[in-house]
């Protein structure tokens, strides 16, 4: 943490998010086809790859959370510096190979273990939301683990195991629920994006940029968003050009995805999925890449990296087991960016020039000082509607469950 101080939000919060690049949260079934073949979406100009995909996850319909009325309590053994006799679980929707979402959630996780070696931290991974969740959050709270991280869709299922273990701690990814031993955490990815397509478009010698996305829901759009106005900061003729493969993993929907991109004519893409399928695509086609929070991309194409930010889940891991040790822990909602050493950046690739890479430096030193609102207005959608008037911005709740619309500038079906 290097003596930064996360900002905790510990007030009643009605939170609609979904965390990007997780599994399903509506039901729990087992690894099986999808209940219904869908075509799936084209963009403007070269047909999108025709699949079968998954259901996108859903929001909880309306989810009221509390302030919480005192931290949770914990053994009395337990040893805040060093983790000494504490015990934690980690959960996991995917398997740790995958790499991307899940690399990032478990780089977070080693940090954890090296900043309190005398913890056991146990990792769950292949854990679907619904009841396989609910199983192991119940099985994990009756063995006596102090601290439950999720890393997926994850939020009903941990608001109700956690009702029925007050003295166990429940940490939630990018959520809605909040309770008396249940709190969230998340980033500030629109502030990720916003840097990474500036990086973009002025390194684009077309101003045609391509995005592979997951699913249509405000958690990622946000992102998308925010990376078509960094792009239009620098080039406002800048278009970005997206396609959803309505899959959280799935490289073949992926490869297509990206190969119908730079159909297009973009020459350079970014994504927010976990495979190696779009950093191929660009290696192959003599594309840039800009990552989205994951540096395995990096070692994927590097003839093609570029640069991206890169998250930093541990800090959050570490404040919440140091702060539940020490039973001073008052649950609510870790929220933050760069200034709060949430974010980071990855290494530039060789081919990025000095000034492009002054360029993202000094647009995170900016937005981490405060001088930089990436929600500051005004903001115009594509349908021409004013979305954040000129000299107003969003508040934190309007940022936490942003966006249902889609800026200007942004080329392709939503869905």
């Amino acid at each position: 943490m290097r003596g930064k101080t996360l900002g905790w939000l510990a007030t009643a919060l009605t939170l609609c998010l979904v965390a990007a690049a997780c599994g399903d949260d509506a039901e729990d079934a087992p690894a099986a086809e999808p209940e219904a073949p869908a075509a799936a979406p084209e963009t403007t100009a070269a047909a999108a790859p025709e699949t079968t995909t998954t259901a996108a996850p859903e929001a909880p319909a309306e989810v009221t959370t509390t302030v919480p009325e005192a931290p949770t309590e914990v053994a009395d053994t337990l040893d805040a510096s060093d983790g000494t006799g504490m015990r934690i679980a980690v959960i996991y929707d995917g398997t740790l190979d995958q790499g991307g979402w899940q690399g990032s959630m478990d780089a977070g996780t080693q940090l954890l273990e090296d900043s309190m070696p005398g913890a056991e931290v146990l990792r769950v991974e292949a854990i679907d939301p619904g009841q396989s969740a609910q199983r192991a959050m119940t099985d994990l709270a009756e063995d006596g683990y102090h601290l439950i991280i999720g890393t997926a869709t994850y939020d009903a299922d941990m608001a109700i195991v956690s009702a029925e273990y007050p003295d166990t701690a429940f940490l939630h990814a990018c959520d809605a629920t909040v309770t008396a031993n249940m709190g969230q955490y998340c980033l500030a990815v629109e502030e990720a994006r916003y840097v990474d397509g500036a990086l973009a478009a002025s390194l684009s010698e077309t101003g045609q940029l391509g995005y592979v996305a997951g699913f249509g829901i405000s958690f990622v759009l946000k992102p998308l968003n925010l990376f078509a106005a960094g792009a239009r900061s620098v080039n406002p003729d800048a278009e970005v050009h997206v396609v959803f493969t309505n899959d959280w993993f799935d490289p073949s929907l992926e490869l297509q995805a990206a190969n119908a991109l730079i159909d297009l004519g973009v020459d350079v893409l970014t994504y927010d999925l976990s495979s190696s399928a779009v950093p191929e695509v660009a290696a192959q086609r003599g594309a840039g890449f800009i990552g989205y929070g994951y540096d395995d991309a990096r070692l994927q194409a590097p003839d093609s990296w570029l640069g991206g930010s890169l998250y930093n889940w541990g800090a959050a891991f570490v404040t919440t087991a140091q702060e539940v040790a020490a039973g001073t822990w008052e649950p609510g909602y870790i929220y933050g960016g760069y200034a709060d050493e949430l974010l980071g950046y990855a290494e530039f690739g060789p081919s990025v020039p000095a000034e492009a890479q002054d360029l993202v430096d000094s647009l995170i030193a900016d937005i981490a000082a405060g001088d930089l609102d990436v929600f500051a207005g005004p903001i115009v959608d594509r349908d021409g509607n004013i979305v954040v008037p000129e000299g107003e911005s969003l508040d934190f709740f309007s940022r936490a469950i942003c966006c249902e619309w889609v800026i200007e500038g942004v080329q392709g079906e939503i869905g």
